[in-house]
């Protein structure tokens, strides 16, 4: 029998806070991420003291630079910094979860970028440790906790979670660490994430990532299952799934299972919830009935074929009267009852032009998705276009310019020109400033000279013994700017690698979406042909069916079009039969009897249909075969977003660093983390001005911060540099979980 230990969302109102415990910062040469030897021995002795216990510390990572290039390319430039320290520090043995870097350009410098002393001190990045040993996430002393169940393993279980849920266990379905069957009494931890502040609670990654880029969860329900024994994690046993019968909190398109990567804590898809192809058979399977058509007579309908004489005697009167007085049988192609069943087959024919129409667009999306990356491929082709600068007898000066944009290796093109002397190399050939290179090698010679290998689909051209002129880099380091160089172009062909698999991707989505499109194009096809076949049986031949006991001796012999023929020209005499036809006593109490039943068992049908429709909506079956982290959940983008630049101060104007944020989005139901990965953070991130907003920040301190809906109408989003001065309030006296809502 199981039972139940622990009640869920439990809160803890006790809460060390986090704090810094070591701050120091790390300098790089010009245009530069790479970190020094000397910078490296720095960072490896400040970190020492707190390898063994890495797992107790959270580390924040700003990268700043001096003001030398645009804002684009220094931000790119500060967040490569960043992300260098962060790796690093990782390789150390650092919990890469709580390792957060971002990037602020030339934004905050610490001194003035008026010198190459200044410049020099602002080329930096600055890390924060924090003491963390709170194992989990909390906002002002608000905690999850899960719900606790104790099962035997020697029989199927089945446990209900508070949302209706329904969890079952099979028999022996547990291992330990090294393999062997677990038996007796196991407990299992079960907590549902359904809404914003669960998911902020349960610090659950809420983005998912593949080839195409990056995507934000539209949840209809995430869930953690775990188990253990005596306190010890145990697993389930290989060809053994947990069934489980999952309340989602919304019927969402495009639904997707997901299993969160307990090391890489990236989610991996499954399998999709709703496919297209399955939910259309299903609609062609009801579309396409066969039988005899039916009548509806005081809104209940019969097939009277299917009755007997006495059931369908009431229906076969009223039927008679209505075609002697209205209806020529002979002519018409299709009577009353086959016009509904022809209406309720034209609603499903609709229904299935709707989900043409659907596909059609999903396949439109595709297709701009492949011309954006075909696009993107195009853009990404390095191009290298050689510039004579200067010339005279005995030298040419020349500069080789690299147009790919987002290459932090630009600016090296960009300031560094070459000089060949003539006297000594001989002259240049000149076609090589008469057309676009798609790929530049530079090789350094030991005499301190380089040789450059130009090259395009037709050809190549090599440049021997040519100098480099850097003014902004000592002489030692030029072989260190053409080994960056070089690396530009294995930079670009790696996005190129990207994008052709993303549009391989779609591509073959694509060519599934088309095949199904296809198959419903045909089925469609199928349901009309065989809605014109049907037009003109069953109901009529089943009229004359039953009229027989009321036909005279010499109506009996006549064939069924003769006798419709004979019904048409004597429609007086039919109305006169049809509208005197008495039914028996018998039949008369059977007939009432049948027809409240009937009446019942349609009203009956009808609402079981829409509770069996409704639970069938939000109840999805799943199966899982490892326990951990879950979700049911939808992909999609902030719609019409814009990037901000942010500065953050409190109510009292003090300045706030976040280690990051949380962005809710009220076009979904999610959240969005900036913590510094892909390049967005607490201090440049997107946002939608289409939604309703709101911001929690987190500093390194356990305190958190909420910047509310309404002031995001305060922030300018004209112009091409778009900045913004948060002031956050700080998050204090919560008391339970509906608190924090209120404040959400």
């Amino acid at each position: 029998m199981k039972k139940l230990l622990f009640i869920a969302c439990l809160f803890i109102v006790s809460f060390a806070k986090a704090q810094i415990i070591k701050e120091f910062q790390v300098n790089f040469e010009t245009a530069s991420y790479e970190i020094s030897k000397n910078e490296a021995t720095k960072i490896n002795d400040v970190l020492k003291p707190f390898i063994d216990n890495s797992k107790d510390y959270s580390i924040q990572i700003i990268g700043h630079t001096d003001n030398v290039g645009d804002l684009d390319y220094n931000y790119l430039l500060s967040n490569n910094r960043a992300k260098t320290i962060a790796d690093y520090i990782e390789n150390k043995g650092f919990d890469k979860t709580k390792i957060y870097s971002s990037g602020r350009a030339y934004l905050k410098p610490t001194a003035k970028n008026t010198s190459e002393i200044g410049k020099a001190k602002n080329r930096r990045v600055t890390i924060k440790i924090f003491n963390e040993k709170e194992d989990n996430f909390t906002i002002n002393g608000l905690e999850l906790k899960e719900n606790q169940y104790t099962i035997s393993t020697s029989k199927l279980e089945t446990i209900e979670y508070k949302s209706g849920t329904k969890i079952t266990i099979p028999e022996n379905a547990f291992v330990d660490k090294i393999g062997n069957p677990v038996t007796g009494i196991v407990t299992i931890s079960y907590i549902e994430f359904r809404d914003p502040a669960d998911f902020i609670l349960g610090n659950i990654p809420m983005d998912y990532n593949d080839v195409t880029g990056n995507y934000h969860f539209n949840s209809a329900g995430m869930f953690k299952i775990l188990a253990t024994q005596n306190g010890k994690n145990i697993s389930l046993k290989e060809g053994k799934n947990i069934t489980l019968g999952f309340q989602k909190t919304q019927e969402l398109s495009n639904l997707n299972f997901y299993e969160l990567d307990s090391k890489t804590k990236n989610w991996k898809e499954l399998y999709n919830l709703n496919n297209g192809k399955t939910s259309f058979y299903g609609t062609i399977d009801n579309v396409i009935d066969g039988g005899n058509d039916v009548v509806k007579i005081d809104q209940l309908e019969y097939s009277i074929c299917q009755l007997n004489n006495c059931d369908a005697f009431t229906t076969l009167k009223k039927i008679g009267v209505n075609y002697s007085e209205n209806i020529d049988l002979i002519e018409r192609k299709y009577n009353n009852q086959i016009k509904k069943q022809v209406k309720d087959r034209k609603n499903n024919n609709e229904a299935l032009e709707s989900t043409i129409e659907n596909y059609k667009t999903i396949i439109e999306e595709y297709q701009t998705k492949i011309k954006n990356f075909e696009t993107k491929i195009k853009k990404s082709e390095p191009n290298y276009v050689a510039t004579k600068i200067s010339n005279d007898e005995n030298q040419e000066i020349f500069n080789i310019g690299f147009s790919v944009k987002s290459n932090v290796q630009n600016i090296n093109f960009k300031n560094t020109n070459w000089l060949n002397k003539s006297d000594i190399n001989g002259k240049i050939n000149q076609s090589i400033y008469n057309k676009n290179w798609n790929n530049c090698s530079i090789e350094s010679n030991e005499d301190k000279t380089f040789t450059i290998i130009l090259k395009d689909s037709t050809s190549e051209i090599s440049i021997k013994n040519v100098a480099m002129i850097n003014l902004n880099v000592s002489e030692d380091k030029l072989t260190k700017v053409s080994n960056s160089m070089n690396n530009s172009y294995k930079i670009q062909q790696n996005r190129i690698k990207k994008f052709k698999r993303s549009k391989d991707k779609f591509i073959k989505k694509n060519e599934e979406v088309a095949k199904i499109l296809n198959d419903i194009e045909v089925q469609k096809r199928k349901l009309k042909d065989t809605l014109i076949g049907n037009l003109s049986q069953n109901s009529i031949v089943c009229f004359w069916e039953k009229s027989k006991d009321y036909m005279t001796t010499d109506e009996a012999k006549l064939s069924i079009q003769s006798w419709l023929n004979y019904f048409d020209k004597n429609k007086e005499v039919m109305l006169k039969r049809y509208s005197t036809l008495q039914i028996s006593e018998d039949c008369k109490k059977q007939t009432a009897q049948i027809f409240e039943a009937n009446k019942k068992i349609v009203e009956n049908q009808k609402y079981s249909n829409t509770a069996n429709n409704t639970a069938k909506e939000l109840n999805q079956s799943l199966q899982i075969s490892k326990l951990g982290i879950y979700n049911c959940d939808q992909i999609q983008r902030l719609q019409n977003p814009i990037e901000i630049f942010a500065n953050y101060t409190d109510e009292k104007g003090n300045e706030l660093n976040p280690v990051f944020i949380y962005l809710l989005d009220s076009n979904f139901n999610g959240v969005i983390k900036y913590d510094g990965y892909n390049g967005l953070s607490p201090f440049r991130f997107a946002f939608s001005p289409q939604s309703k907003n709101t911001m929690i920040a987190f500093d390194g301190n356990g305190n958190s911060y909420i910047y509310k809906s309404e002031k995001f109408s305060e922030i300018n989003i004209n112009g091409s540099y778009k900045h913004h001065d948060f002031i956050m309030t700080k998050i204090n006296n919560l008391k339970s979980i509906d608190d924090l809502k209120a404040q959400l």
